[in-house]
């Protein structure tokens, strides 16, 4: 009995078709990467959840509250490293806090003058 080239064809679209037909599939192919989300759902304010990121820049972040209060939102407390340098008063201030400045570090306020020169603390993210 000949095979019937109609019904091989048919069978192979229907075959190839079902792959992409996947229920809930949103990509093209199987395996292939989609958009990372994340969801938080609190139900009370005992089930928050901290989380810590550290990221190079910032992070754009929807928060969604089904009810008529605003979700309370606290920022995390920063670590600091701190540093004293002292600069003698024959030095040009300037030029030297823009180089530290260039490392991260920026004046507090605090200055302390000594009969070396002036004694300045210095903060940075650690």
């Amino acid at each position: 009995m000949p095979v019937k080239p109609i019904p091989i064809a048919v069978a192979l679209v229907v075959a190839g078709s079902t792959m992409l037909a996947s229920p809930g599939q949103t990509t093209q192919q199987p395996g292939q990467m989609t958009q990372g989300h994340v969801q938080i759902d609190n139900r009370g304010p005992n089930e928050a959840i901290p989380v810590q990121l550290n990221l190079d820049k910032p992070l754009r972040v929807q928060v969604v509250n089904d009810t008529a209060a605003p979700a309370l939102v606290r920022a995390a407390r920063l670590a600091w490293e701190y540093q004293s340098v002292t600069i003698p008063s024959t030095e040009d201030p300037a030029t030297r806090l823009n180089a530290l400045g260039a490392s991260g570090w920026e004046t507090t306020g605090f200055a302390v003058a000594q009969s070396e020169g002036t004694r300045l603390l210095l903060k940075r993210l650690r």
